[in-house]
């Protein structure tokens, strides 16, 4: 009011004797005469009459001696800086100095210079803003010299900003205060703005779009954290605030170690708030070396380049001692010169016993401007890995690449892989033949680049391509074979060394010689049941030796998988292929199937994801149920890396109806009975296997109105340390072998939870999921006639995979007074009986359907009846952690063994899948300390893990064995979020004709319908109306034809008379199954 009432009334005047009295008696004071002077200025009455006093202000210092020290005796001074050589020059700048903010000098003027390289245009209408900002003379300067559109001047220090106000009416007006106008008809008071602002903060509040981020910040850290304030306020000391300019704190990144935190920050404080053709321009010191600072831009994706460089002599007044304690802790050396034209550097160490007796050091400095192309996608990534249980991420986040595709490449995946990991959905695996958009991405891809018109429906995605290989001589009666040199070494070396007699009931393969005619030589001398050849790149070029492979086989009743993964690169300028080309023109034969390994890859070299490509419908759901049986799923972490390059190839291709439709699209075909008759058919087992009711029932129509509970997976929220191991372990380059040693936690887990001592970690084998492993246990058992026996009441594709492969099996009768546990009495007399091998099956200590749990003294009975029968048992733990009560003590398996069955033939199986809503992961373990059972392990196809994966999998296990708080948290919430949704559907099921069996663990209640059976229900079905009359074993198909309920029957569970319900839905499908249950028995109650 006072300085509103003193312009109404036209009392202020200034005294230039009266206001450098008062700015003498302290820095405090001179301070609050300059922001009452600033006042003046910004109100358009009075401005011509302050910008005067500022002139007489300037005209006072400018007559005093060189000698007279200003800033001492009135605590701010006012001079001219000339900026492009010539005085007389528009651009030549009045600046007013506190003694708070640094003074241009050697830093500052480099910094300028490196700007004043660029041409005019580049900040001509722009929009940026000043990093650490100062007195505002580079900001002045810039708006003057080049008209941007705004710059915002930005500094911590608040009396930087009172004193960069006043510098830019210094250079605004005129000495008579009136304004300087550009060809535009603007002052730079239309262009500037200065705002206290850690770093970007005013932007990022005020959602300031910038195209330029410019800056020269500290980066020393402070001797004394007690220098560096998180608020600034206006009556700080001049040496505290002076020392902003200098040092900076630990901001929480890697790069604090080299002092280079803040500017850490900075840099992604820029990715939010720049357009995407951004640029930041940045002044660094050179002392921590242009590697170290380059590295700083490229491992967040940046390209960078030197735009200016000189040597500065180190400040005195910047301590180099915190440098000196980094190189104690370090194998780091800064970079120090000993003169301005030395080439050779010295230590911080070095300079600073060099600087105490006397010596003169100097350093690097350097302009550099980093810009990206696509801050999009990065920004994505970052806001991520901000997340405090990101921080190793975050570190540990590398994009430096000399080949900039491979940034770009690395960029769209990681931004990619944020979105599927931001959400709270479960990291769930998707459909057996591959991640939908995945087949779809594949398919449109050769449509695309090679007009080949198929659709999602012929292609299948597998973890490798000896899955695929390994799979198809189990589908057939395969027992001659030629197969890729390359990929024989993989298959079972006892193929490798039968001989390949005619009447052989073994499997015999050969090498395949790369040349295509030499393979037609031996398809026509050998008449092999199946080939896996490659073509070379010469061949490839045309369709000559493809045409030759597919007459041939086709003579002789030979399957054909041909692999191309050698020749084929995902690129948006694909090379000539023969293949393509022929595929493009006519649909693939029957009995032909294409196979290429994605495995040119330069970013994550061991990371192979297989798909194949077949136009025969029966082929392709043969293989599906084998891979239900084996290695059930490829991860969906995996298959979306190779997705996101599709997706980028595919993104700038014209998508429409018509252009679709002119190519036909071709779906596969059914095989006819004249072909079936000529070339190799089904094998017994696998017959026998696709009838069990766990492939049988899974044939239902599904659509939006469907709800499964027939489907086992955990869809509990899937927790946040798990997500970041996954992102931590693709950000990252150059993981060491120790650090993918996760058969070392494992072996601790194994410990904590069941008290078993690993002695020889090698004794742990890791594979992609618990299927795989137990595929090679059935196969083993196979070949060397041992029986498995399972109890009723099991998960049924593990009973079904026994049968894909022969392996003979026995069935334990469990019963519902013992809640389908295995009893020691029952399989004592089973086992007495038995002569052959025996591997007993058992979910312990959670029994998967029922939920039941064994007791300390039911497992050694059982344990004490296998060892003393030398049988073997399967202990499959995959529930262990799902108890309702998570305070039951945990049933020591080691102390069993060592102290009540020491020769126990055991085997434990465990994995990731169901305790972390994590099967899309696809980890599983086996541990064994006996030989055989290792062999067993190990038997058919390792299924290897990429490096990437095997580190998540680490720091995922270690995670578990911390016992940290959130690791608790999470199994806590989980245990009574299943223990409440089991109380839920056990109460509806009772009050609504069934009679569920109590639950104590797991993610499954089973239920009898014990007042359902006999009555009748009618649905319509394919416009049909139909009456059935209900009984246990159809139970499941009238709830589903009524209701689009779809839960496992008996026969699937093994239980006469149960049923299965899935209780880790989402909340959603939870309601809508509750709903149609009451539905279903209210349909029932009216037709009774």
């Amino acid at each position: 009011m006072k300085i509103e009432n003193e312009i109404k009334e036209n009392k202020w005047y200034f005294n230039i004797n009266e206001f450098l009295a008062s700015c003498k008696k302290s820095t405090s004071q001179t301070f609050e005469n300059l922001k009452e002077l600033l006042k003046y200025l910004d109100i358009p009455e009075t401005r011509i009459q302050a910008r005067c006093a500022l002139t007489e202000l300037y005209h006072y210092f400018s007559d005093l001696d060189p000698e007279h020290d200003a800033i001492s005796n009135y605590h701010f001074s006012i001079d001219k800086l000339i900026t492009d050589g010539n005085e007389a020059s528009p651009n030549t700048l009045l600046l007013l100095q506190l003694p708070s903010i640094f003074t241009p000098e050697d830093w500052s003027f480099t910094f300028f210079e490196g700007l004043a390289r660029y041409p005019e245009s580049e900040f001509h209408h722009r929009t940026l803003a000043e990093l650490g900002c100062g007195n505002g003379w580079i900001s002045i300067a810039l708006a003057k010299k080049t008209s941007p559109q705004q710059i915002y001047g930005l500094d911590i220090n608040p009396k930087a900003i009172i004193c960069a106000r006043i510098n830019l009416y210094l250079n605004a007006l005129d000495n008579k205060g009136q304004p300087y106008i550009d060809y535009e008809g603007k002052s730079i008071l239309d262009r500037v703005q200065f705002y206290q602002s850690d770093l970007l903060e005013y932007c990022l509040i005020n959602k300031i779009k910038l195209d330029k981020v410019i800056g020269c910040i500290p980066q020393v850290l402070a001797p004394d954290s007690d220098l560096v304030f998180d608020i600034i306020p206006e009556n700080v000391t001049d040496e505290a605030l002076y020392a902003l300019s200098n040092y900076c704190s630990k901001q929480g990144y890697i790069e604090d170690q080299f002092g280079l935190g803040l500017i850490a920050r900075a840099v992604e404080e820029s990715l939010e708030t720049m357009k995407s053709s951004g640029k930041i321009i940045l002044n660094l010191g050179g002392r921590p070396g242009k590697a170290v600072l380059d590295r700083l831009f490229t491992r967040r994706g940046f390209k960078v380049t030197g735009v200016w460089q000189t040597k500065i002599e180190q400040a005195g007044d910047t301590e180099i001692a915190p440098l000196v304690e980094i190189e104690k802790n370090s194998p780091f050396r800064f970079e120090f010169y000993m003169g301005a034209n030395s080439s050779e550097s010295i230590s911080a160490r070095t300079a600073y016993a060099f600087v105490k007796n006397g010596g003169r050091i100097f350093h690097s400095l350097q302009v550099v401007e980093a810009e990206m192309r696509d801050n999009h996608k990065m920004k994505k990534l970052l806001r991520l890995l901000k997340k405090s249980e990101y921080a190793d991420a975050r570190s540990g986040l590398d994009l430096t690449y000399q080949d900039r595709p491979l940034v770009e490449e690395k960029i769209s995946f990681l931004s990619r892989l944020s979105d599927k990991l931001s959400s709270n959905h479960p990291v769930d695996y998707e459909d057996i033949r591959g991640e939908n958009s995945f087949r779809r991405n594949i398919a449109e891809y050769f449509r695309a680049y090679w007009r080949v018109p198929i659709t999602a429906k012929s292609v299948l995605i597998v973890p490798s391509r000896v899955a695929a290989i390994k799979n198809i001589f189990s589908i057939y009666n395969t027992k001659k074979a030629i197969v890729d040199k390359e990929l024989c070494k993989d298959l079972p070396h006892i193929w490798l060394q039968n001989d390949m007699d005619l009447k052989s009931e073994k499997i015999s393969v050969l090498e395949a010689p790369k040349q295509t005619e030499l393979v037609c030589k031996l398809i026509a001398t050998l008449e092999p049941d199946l080939v896996v050849c490659s073509l070379n790149e010469f061949e490839i070029r045309g369709q000559d030796s493809i045409l030759r492979l597919i007459e041939i086989t086709e003579k002789y009743g030979t399957r054909l998988i041909i692999d191309f993964s050698n020749v084929f690169d995902l690129s948006s300028s694909p090379k000539l292929n023969g293949i393509f080309e022929y595929i493009s023109e006519q649909p693939l034969p029957s009995h032909v199937a294409l196979m290429c390994g994605l495995i040119n890859n330069r970013i994550y070299s061991d990371l192979e994801v297989t798909f194949l490509l077949s136009e025969n419908e029966s082929f392709i759901n043969a293989f599906c149920y084998a891979a239900e049986l084996t290695y059930s799923r490829t991860s969906v972490i995996l298959q979306e890396y190779y997705n996101t390059i599709l997706f980028d190839l595919l993104s700038f291709h014209v998508k429409n109806n018509k252009r679709g439709l002119s190519q036909n699209l071709r779906l596969p075909t059914l095989e006819s009975l004249p072909f079936q008759d000529k070339f190799p058919e089904f094998s017994s087992h696998c017959k026998k296997s696709f009838t069990h009711p766990a492939i049988q029932n899974s044939h239902h129509d599904i659509d939006s109105k469907t709800v499964r509970l027939d489907y086992g997976e955990n869809c509990f929220p899937t927790p946040n340390f798990l997500k970041a191991s996954i992102v931590e372990s693709f950000v990252r380059q150059n993981i060491s072998s120790s650090e993918i040693n996760l058969e070392e936690e494992i072996s601790i887990c194994l410990k904590n939870r069941f008290g078993f001592q690993v002695e020889n970690k090698s004794h742990i084998l890791v594979a992609n999921g618990v299927s795989s492993l137990f595929a090679n246990i059935c196969e083993y058992c196979a070949i060397n006639n041992y029986t498995i026996l399972f109890p009723t009441g099991n998960y049924g594709f593990f009973e079904a995979t026994a049968l894909f492969y022969g392996t003979p099996l026995l069935s334990l009768k469990t019963n519902s007074e013992n809640s389908f546990k295995i009893s020691a009495e029952q399989l004592s007399d089973i086992l007495t009986r038995e002569s052959k091998n025996v591997w007993v099956f058992f979910n312990s200590p959670i029994v998967n359907p029922t939920g039941a749990k064994y007791t300390l003294k039911e497992v050694t009975e059982i344990f004490k009846v296998v060892e003393k029968n030398n049988a073997t048992i399967i202990l499959d733990t995959i529930f262990s952690e799902l108890d309702f009560n998570k305070n039951f003590n945990l049933i020591n398996i080691y102390d069993i063994i060592k102290n009540k069955t020491p020769k126990l033939k055991f085997l434990v199986l465990g994995g990731l899948s169901k305790e972390l809503s994590a099967g899309g992961l696809r980890i599983g373990f086996g541990y064994s300390d006996h030989i055989q059972i290792q062999s067993a392990m190990k038997w058919g196809v390792q299924y290897h893990l990429p490096s990437t994966m095997r580190y998540a999998t680490r720091k995922i296990f270690a995670m578990i064995n911390s016992q940290e708080k959130e690791i608790l948290n999470h199994y806590t919430e989980q245990s009574h979020f299943l223990k409440m949704r089991a109380e839920k559907l056990c109460h509806v099921l009772s009050t609504h004709g069934w009679e569920p069996l109590e639950s104590q663990g797991g993610l499954f209640v089973v239920a009898a319908p014990t007042k359902i059976v006999g009555k009748k229900i009618q649905f319509l079905k394919s416009n049909e109306e139909i009456t059935m009359l209900i009984t246990n074993n159809n139970v499941h198909e009238a709830l589903f034809n009524k209701t689009k309920l779809l839960i496992n029957g008996c026969e699937w569970t093994g239980i006469p008379g149960y049923c299965r319900f899935v209780l880790s839905v989402t909340n959603e499908d939870f309601e809508r199954a509750i709903d149609k249950l009451k539905t279903f028995w209210s349909a029932l109650m009216r037709e009774d």
